[in-house]
């Protein structure tokens, strides 16, 4: 076999991959290991020698220059330059250009710079610059986690994020800014002399990015509080409260809850001296602040001076109440001395919204530490920690209080809807469901001792039951992540537990057994055990179970065939039990909605189809996200007279809103396709990035194809290069390959070898056959290597016996020149069943032509199109030269416009050529058919 010029790789070639292609190839190839990806030389096998040349730095991100512009467009006084400022801002954070994306976030979140505020979007922002590796971004969108700004509060990931943004590693420095704009700003700076003459922004004053470290540190504290885990809380609120340099970027709220903590001897022992000195600096930091805010104002002449002095009096007096209040509060939770003052120790901090206050005065009214009990207090302050920042503790103890009318009339019935509603994840809900409540007070220690008491009396159900969800949530939150094989440990301790507590009628524990058995989940899947629970369960009032019941009938487990017709009757009687039930009123309207293919009768698909929607809108409007999605669905592929792609983008918006993951694809391919919206690429983009950083595999394809030049979008190896290594970490051999191809196109032309040598092992052979390929065109044209055309032969030789696409059709053109295209055939076909677009151009060269085939004009072209519109560069330029040449079957101009410009950006050496005359011919016609329309009198 003879040795020809390896054309230019195709980022593209495995858009037309049979789906069994790919899943074949993904299944039997052995992943690398992504952190050798820049292993030295000398960790390569024998075959590879340490060989090396210099390589080219990357090119700087497209959106920087972008960002600059947008930054001096937004700072001017000229209205239609702030608008062109935030034109170009989006534009940059659409090129993934991190800090543009940051500043995205932040104008968002805020609503300055003329940008609407928009709180999901800020967030949203901040993930996409986050998952890039911005630092600041990274702070941000912990925060957002943590506090619930714009997405759901999720304490584990607001602590990833935080973390990640905290770390040695993570780099706060801002970009550098070019020449120009220091010119440009300096202009403006002059420009505005004499205009005001206030103070100059003192240096002594915190930088934004050091008060946001300062407020990633407080969120951290916070969330450790709520995990009860006090030491590594106090951690957080210290380095919050003395942050930056000369502690100029403190915190006064982490000061003051530090000191809470050494006052108290949460997470410490007892340090009255550092709790003081806390306080202390706590008012400091006060002051400065609200004294830095009051200035700020005055420079923009929002305050005149005598305000301003009165401001600077208000803040001090504000300062030293503030310390005052903080050291009562100390003073008297140390002492602990005299009950009064604890009370009021506890009264102040509730005020503040300390919700361990409002339960420790709840208790205390309850003790009747003040000598005599106060029922009204106690169910007040029960009352406002349960509803205002929804304390397992407090709603377990109003329970009680409707129960046995303690300060407020006795309510059974809203005592038994309260434990209803949290008793499956509240065990002193539970417990005081049950009509239980603790002897002696009604604090944590009491209800657990309940607890234990309740099992060791003989009737251990409740016990057992609570015991084993603890298992059963630890082996949930193992599942599908690196510790997965953990979770079958948690529940084969969960197991027994539940079993006896089933034995004893306990109907969550019921439900609990049959999804074990229904999913699998630390048993062997047994689909007759799991409906013999549910239906236990459901006798015992256990609305999950009627669920699980429905879920299982539906899905025809064990069965010859789904049921939706079935089910129905198991959901209806879920929503029965419990009318709030999200779960089931989707589950009720997915089953309707399945019944509509299993009639033919129109009355009845109409029927079908109403009360489908009617289900799914309860379950939306009591915050279901897949409800939302699925109203999306049935709205966007419905029958022609039932679509309304309005209401599919409203609710595909809404559920995507709520964290659903495949809404945000569709709500891509609607702006892709223009259902309901216009046709708008990048906002498709945008919302294939959302969901593809959720793991939507198809999402991160199709970012991959948009900046791997599809879409007649330019094409971006950087941004390319991102998401393609994302793809190859999921495993996609197309990820895999492509990934290789980059870094050669990057000129990483080192990482490039390393990867290819460990790929060229894997025991798939297509796999291996690409990496030798991809070795190859190192070692013959010299990149990052000495070139060695003999190592260079060996390689391809090797390519082209384990069939990779590349070696198959650089054999076929060999042949096709040496007028052996009959032999070339079996050769290309080969390469095109492994997903090849250049084999599927050559075959179409054949077809036109008659070449070693039989002549077929309409399989040509459609070959041949296919691989233009695949992005097959050769094929975009000479389908377009057929279209110059009006040749038989060629699209119409604009189409070969449009191919010859997307390949002219790419950098196709003809390209340009064949554009200009393309024009020059449309112009031509366009003035034949000026000269040959009527003219108006």
């Amino acid at each position: 076999m003879k040795s020809t010029p390896i054309p230019t790789p195709s980022f593209k070639y495995l858009r037309c991959a049979t789906p069994a292609v790919v899943l074949t190839i993904a299944a039997t190839m052995i992943l690398p290991l992504w952190s050798s990806v820049a292993a030295a030389a000398d960790q390569l096998d024998d075959f590879e020698e340490d060989e090396s040349v210099e390589e080219t730095a990357a090119a700087p991100s497209p959106g920087e220059a972008l960002y600059w512009d947008a930054l001096a467009l937004l700072s001017s006084d000229n209205t239609e330059e702030r608008e062109r400022g935030r034109e170009a801002m989006r534009e940059a954070a659409d090129f993934e250009y991190g800090f543009a994306q940051l500043y995205m976030g932040e104008a968002s979140q805020r609503g300055s710079d003329g940008f609407p505020r928009n709180m999901r979007r800020a967030a949203e922002w901040f993930r996409l610059a986050a998952e890039r590796g911005n630092s600041p971004a990274k702070a941000y969108l912990g925060i957002c986690y943590g506090r619930g700004l714009g997405v759901r509060r999720d304490p584990d990931r607001a602590t990833h994020w935080l973390n990640a943004a905290l770390a040695d590693a993570a780099s706060f420095r801002p970009p550098v800014p070019p020449a120009t704009f220091f010119e440009t700003m300096a202009a403006r700076h002059r420009a505005r002399a004499g205009e005001a003459d206030g103070p100059i922004a003192s240096s002594t004053a915190p930088s934004a990015w050091e008060s946001l470290c300062a407020t990633a540190h407080l969120v951290l504290g916070e969330i450790h509080e709520k995990m009860r885990k006090p030491a590594d809380a106090l951690r957080h609120y210290e380095s919050s409260a003395y942050w930056g340099e000369e502690h100029r970027a403190g915190l006064a709220l982490a000061s003051r809850k530090a000191a809470t903590a050494y006052a108290l001897g949460q997470g410490t022992t007892r340090d009255l001296t550092k709790a003081n000195a806390l306080l202390e600096h706590a008012r400091g930091l006060t002051k400065r602040t609200g004294i830095s805010v009051f200035h700020s104002l005055w420079t923009r002449r929002a305050l005149d001076d005598f305000f301003l002095a009165e401001s600077e009096k208000f803040v001090e007096l504000y300062a030293d109440l503030e310390f005052l209040r903080e050291q009562q509060k100390v003073t008297d939770a140390l002492l602990a001395v005299d009950p009064k003052e604890a009370v009021r120790w506890c009264e102040l901090a509730a005020e503040s919204g300390e919700v361990w206050a409002m339960i420790k005065l709840a208790e205390f009214h309850h003790a009747g530490v003040l000598g005599r009990r106060d029922p009204e207090q106690v169910f007040a302050w029960y009352k406002r920690a349960a509803e205002e920042h929804d304390h397992y503790l407090a709603w377990g103890n109003l329970v009680v209080c409707h129960r046995d009318g303690i300060g407020t009339p006795v309510d059974v019935d809203k005592a038994q809807e309260i434990a209803a509603a949290r008793r499956k994840d509240n065990f002193v809900c539970a417990l005081a469901g049950e009509g239980l409540s603790p002897k002696k007070g009604l604090g944590v220690d009491d209800w657990s001792d309940l607890l234990d008491a309740h099992g060791r009396r003989g009737k251990p159900a409740i016990a057992r039951y609570h015991r084993a969800m603890t298992y059963v949530r630890l082996g949930n939150a193992m599942l599908g992540g690196q510790a997965s094989f953990l979770a079958g440990t948690f529940y084969a301790e969960a197991l027994p537990l539940l079993e006896r507590a089933a034995k004893d009628e306990v109907g969550p524990a019921c439900h609990e057994l049959g999804r074990m058995y229904h999913y699998g989940y630390g048993v062997k899947r047994d689909a007759a055990k799991a409906r013999e629970y549910y239906r236990k369960g459901i006798a015992l009032g256990d609305s999950a179970s009627a669920n699980g019941l429905g879920l299982i009938v539906m899905e025809g487990i064990g069965e010859d065939r789904p049921r939706p017709d079935v089910a129905i009757a198991h959901f209806e009687k879920a929503v029965e039990l419990d009318p709030k039930s999200v779960s089931a009123l989707n589950n009720l309207g997915l089953a309707y909605d399945r019944a509509i293919a299993s009639t033919n009768i129109g009355s009845e698909k109409s029927s079908f189809r109403a009360n489908a929607i009617k289900y799914y809108e309860l379950a939306e409007a009591l915050g279901g996200d897949v409800a939302a999605y699925n109203l999306g669905r049935i709205y966007y592929g419905g029958a022609p007279n039932e679509r309304d792609f309005r209401k599919a983008y409203m609710y595909f918006q809404t559920a995507a809103e709520r964290g659903h993951t495949v809404s945000n694809r569709m709500l891509g391919n609607m702006h892709m396709s223009g259902e309901g919206v216009p046709v708008t690429p990048k906002d498709a983009l945008f919302h294939y990035r959302l969901a593809a950083l959720d793991g939507d595999l198809q999402a991160l394809r199709r970012v991959c194809d948009f900046y791997l030049g599809a879409h007649d979008l330019a094409l971006d190896l950087d941004q390319a290069a991102f998401w393609t290594a994302r793809l190859a970490q999921q495993g996609d051999v197309g990820g895999v390959v492509t990934w290789g191809q980059l870094l050669a196109a990057r000129k990483r032309y080192k990482e490039a070898r390393a990867f290819w040598n460990q790929m060229k092992d894997s025991s798939n052979s297509l796999a291996a056959g690409f990496a030798h390929e991809g070795l190859a065109g190192l070692y013959r044209h010299g990149l990052g290597v000495k070139a060695n055309p003999a190592r260079a032969q060996k390689h391809q030789e090797r390519a082209y016996a384990l069939g990779a696409p590349g070696a198959l059709c650089q054999e076929g053109r060999r042949l096709i020149v040496e007028k052996r295209a009959s032999e070339a055939l079996p050769i290309l076909e080969k390469a095109v069943g492994s997903g090849s677009i250049e084999a599927v151009y050559l075959l179409g060269t054949m077809y036109i032509a008659g070449n070693g085939v039989e002549r077929d004009t309409t399989k040509a072209w459609t070959m041949l199109r296919k691989a233009a519109d695949s992005g097959y560069n050769e094929a975009r330029v000479n389908v377009a030269i057929s279209s110059l040449q009006g040749r038989e079957g060629a699209p119409d101009l604009e189409t070969a416009l449009r191919y010859a410009e997307a390949a002219e950006r790419d950098g196709h050496p003809r390209a340009k050529e064949v554009r200009e005359r393309l024009e020059a011919k449309r112009k031509e016609a366009q003035t034949e058919t000026d000269v040959g329309r009527p003219r108006s009198a």
